[in-house]
C-alpha cells in the first residue's frame, strides 16, 4: 500500500467488550499504526492505515473517521468528519 491512506477513529470501550465480532470485523479493515487509551472519553483512539480512506499529502493532518458496521450485511463503512 504505497499510498498514504491515514485515519484516525475511536472505539467505546464498552462496544469492544459487548461487541467482540463487529469489531473483529471493523479491526479487519485497517492496519493499525497508534492506539491510544483515552479514559475521560470511556474509548480507545485509533490512527490507522486503510484502503477506504482518503489520500494524505505529507504535512496535511490524518482525518477523523467514523466507523459505522452494519450488522445485517457485516459491511464496514468509513465515514470522514468535517
Amino acid at each position: 500500500m504505497g499510498e498514504r491512506r491515514y485515519g484516525r477513529f475511536q472505539i467505546p470501550l464498552d462496544l469492544i467488550e459487548q461487541h467482540p465480532a463487529a469489531i473483529r470485523a471493523v479491526m479487519g479493515e485497517v492496519i493499525v499504526l497508534r492506539a491510544e487509551a483515552l479514559i475521560a472519553a470511556h474509548a480507545i483512539e485509533y490512527e490507522a492505515v486503510c484502503p477506504d480512506f482518503d489520500i494524505v499529502a505529507h504535512g496535511e493532518a490524518m482525518p477523523t473517521y467514523d466507523v459505522i458496521f452494519e450488522a445485517d450485511t457485516h459491511k464496514v463503512v468509513w465515514v470522514k468528519q468535517g
